[in-house]
């Protein structure tokens, strides 16, 4: 669709883009004025996470320690987004509300506290300003209602309030703003912001309690993690020192009643000591690595120095904090924490399979321990049994020392850390009170839109009525859809002053100097087909009815008759008969042929130089006058008579005289309307005439706001 056709579109439907402005500037109106003006109150707590690292490399890696990967911000992140936390939170401070309706409406709301438990779906009507188990403080004296919420609620009712979102600190000196959560990996050091909202500033009163039950929350946390420690190396030490004192016992029993003298400095002894080193450091790894395999939670807990493990183990525990953060943030159906848990499970199960692997590599080495236990025992004397024996336990009491001095190390530790305990993260900032964020009317964007959207719709509503109608529109439809590319225009009239048929009735010739683009349409068709030339005989049809056939009869008619030629139109549609009822010659006529003595009975002088020959008043079959040899004959007489003979047909669809007449005509004249009849109509009327009876196509009813050279409605006017 070119340039000029969309400007015709426009032209031609300006007052749908009028009115649907009207429309929709009015509809912007109305909604702008509802809206409503309100407030949100939103406090913000800004954290740094701190990752702190223990100074010892040598102790126990299955007892707790820090690193940099399990402080991180993600795992801090996890913590505040947990379930656990957050309902600790609600169910310590009785949270577990949501307020549904408040008297004087306009009332804020500065603190709530309940010291009472809520019973769950119940609603409580409290009197603000006064002391009770429940206290709300309020900028005006009214009533509130909260109604008491589940956990589950109460949860969900505390999230939609919740909003984390991370910075560098680059962004906090610079005063921009960093992404969200999900940009975790982009920076070393995050600042962490966690934003409540509310329409009520109360939510100030929230956040502060908790900022503090943040940090509550990971010193509890940090001080059950040191307690499992400090217990379970209680543990071993209690189990390790009744071994001690047994194997002294024992020792202290041979030398006595045996009177033995262990010599430490023996190499075979001292060889075997050393192998009994070496079993016992293999069987502590297998039982740690078979306790893993059995139970496989916490990867800490695996005492390995295979250092491919090892490094396995430190990307486990780093997936495992992302997956808890996915959890926490997706949920477990969602994309991310399917794919990342299918990688976890598969690192877990390469971490199984290389255990496994080092059990088995173990298990040989103590094999071959035993086997050169046993050679160093065969060349020991076989009367020292007793002698091996001491020696074995000594062995064992040494292994167990070293044991026990690593545990009372490790403990040392422990106390010391516990002792220095600080959260994992530092409070940088915190809004005493929470800033407002008002959201008011918004005239230009409302306004803007209504006009936007109502030109889309205008145009939208005008290309699907182009593109849905069937009907011709144009001279382009011709050409496109029906290979018709020369067509004669008959505009759409608004004036019937200036059509031939009124000069001619009013003899106003004076019109035809003012050149009206209605006149001069059909002089056109006339002059330039020469219609007007003696012994014209032709017929003008359409396909169906309402095109008008005879409204384009009788002016062409009447132009030829203004140009001094003798005309005769005959009414040839005798079961509608529009010439007959345009030209009221309700007289004799086309059907009364068979009745007549003399065919110019029938024909009647109209105006100057036109005839009429209407219908009749006999109601026939149209067959029966058009195929017989008497219409044959009066068409002979017609043409003697007459310079032009003008056939006003019956359209060519759903009628069958029409047929009968064409084989009679030098030519045709066709008619299309434009916008009217569809296009499939109109081909199936064309397939039923023969190409070569068709002179003329007339496209009538144009719209003179097109783009056709009809916007001049004059080549001049008389002054």
């Amino acid at each position: 669709m070119d340039v000029a056709r969309i400007k015709s579109l426009i032209l031609k439907n300006y007052k749908l883009f009028v009115i649907n402005i009207l429309v929709f500037l009015g509809i912007s109106i109305i909604l702008t004025l509802s809206e409503k003006t309100y407030k949100t109150y939103i406090s913000e707590i800004k954290i740094f996470s701190e990752p702190v690292q223990t100074e010892s490399k040598t102790l126990l890696p299955y007892l707790y320690t820090y690193s940099p990967e399990e402080q991180g911000t993600y795992s801090i992140i996890a913590d505040i987004m947990s379930r656990d936390l957050i309902e600790g939170f609600i169910k310590k401070y009785n949270y577990n509300f949501k307020i549904i309706s408040k008297e004087p409406k306009n009332m804020e709301i500065y603190s709530i506290v309940i010291n009472k438990p809520l019973k769950e779906r119940e609603i409580y009507k409290v009197k603000t300003n006064l002391s009770g188990d429940i206290q709300i403080k309020s900028n005006i004296n009214g009533t509130v209602e909260i109604l008491a919420l589940n956990s589950y609620e109460a949860f969900e009712n505390f999230s939609r309030i919740l909003e984390i979102r991370t910075y560098t600190l680059d962004d906090i000196i610079q005063s921009r703003r960093q992404g969200n959560i999900l940009n975790l990996a982009e920076s070393k050091f995050k600042i962490i912001s966690i934003s409540l909202s509310s329409s009520e500033p109360f939510i100030n009163e929230i956040a502060r309690n908790f900022k503090n039950y943040l940090i509550e929350y990971n010193l509890n946390k940090k001080i059950s993690r040191f307690k499992n420690s400090k217990e379970f190396i209680s543990k071993q030490l209690e189990n390790y020192l009744a071994e001690l004192d047994n194997l002294n016992y024992k020792l202290r029993t041979m030398q006595t009643s045996n009177n033995i003298f262990l010599d430490d400095k023996n190499p075979l002894s001292q060889e075997l000591l050393d192998i009994k080193k070496k079993q016992a450091s293999l069987l502590l790894e297998i039982q740690s690595l078979n306790d893993w395999l059995k139970n496989s939670k916490d990867e800490n807990e695996i005492v390995t120095s295979d250092p491919f493990i090892q490094n396995a183990i430190k990307n486990l525990i780093l997936f495992k904090d992302t997956l808890n953060l996915l959890l926490v943030k997706y949920g477990n159906n969602s994309n991310e924490y399917i794919a990342l848990y299918n990688t976890y499970k598969k690192l877990k199960d390469e971490l199984s399979q290389k255990i496994n692997e080092r059990i088995k590599n173990l298990q040989s080495q103590l094999n071959l321990l035993k086997k050169s236990e046993q050679k160093l025992r065969s060349e020991i004397n076989s009367n020292f049994e007793m002698e091996k024996e001491a020696i074995s336990i000594l062995q064992r009491k040494k292994a167990i020392e070293d044991i026990i001095t690593l545990l009372f190390q490790r403990m040392e530790e422990i106390k010391i850390q516990e002792s220095e305990i600080i959260p994992d993260f530092k409070i940088l900032e915190f809004t005493e009170k929470p800033y407002v964020k008002v959201k008011g009317r918004n005239w230009t964007r409302n306004i803007l839109f209504g006009i936007l959207f109502s030109l889309f719709l205008s145009i939208m509503l005008i290309l699907i009525s182009e593109y849905s109608s069937s009907s011709i529109k144009d001279l382009d439809d011709l050409g496109l859809k029906l290979n018709i590319f020369k067509a004669y225009i008959v505009p759409e009239i608004t004036d019937e002053s200036y059509i031939p048929f009124n000069i001619l009735k009013e003899k106003d010739y004076k019109k035809i100097l003012e050149g009206h683009v209605y006149l001069e349409s059909f002089r056109i068709v006339v002059l330039e087909n020469d219609l007007y030339n003696n012994n014209n005989f032709f017929g003008v049809t359409s396909s169906i009815q309402g095109e008008g056939k005879s409204f384009i009869s009788i002016n062409l008619s009447s132009t030829i008759a203004m140009m001094n030629k003798k005309v005769v139109i005959v009414d040839c549609d005798i079961r509608k008969g529009d010439i007959t009822k345009l030209t009221g010659k309700e007289e004799l006529g086309l059907s009364d042929i068979f009745s007549l003595k003399n065919f110019e009975d029938i024909i009647y002088p109209y105006l100057e130089n036109l005839y009429v020959v209407p219908k009749g008043l006999t109601f026939i079959d149209p067959i029966a006058i058009f195929s017989s040899k008497l219409f044959d004959e009066f068409l002979i007489f017609l043409k003697s008579k007459f310079d032009v003979v003008v056939l006003d047909l019956p359209p060519v669809l759903r009628v069958a005289e029409t047929y009968l007449i064409l084989e009679r005509l030098n030519y045709l004249i066709f008619v299309i309307k434009l916008n009217y009849s569809p296009l499939g109509i109109i081909k199936d009327a064309l397939l039923r005439i023969p190409k070569e009876k068709i002179k003329v196509y007339i496209a009538n009813g144009l719209d003179l706001s097109s783009n056709y050279g009809y916007k001049q409605k004059y080549y001049y006017r008389l002054k």
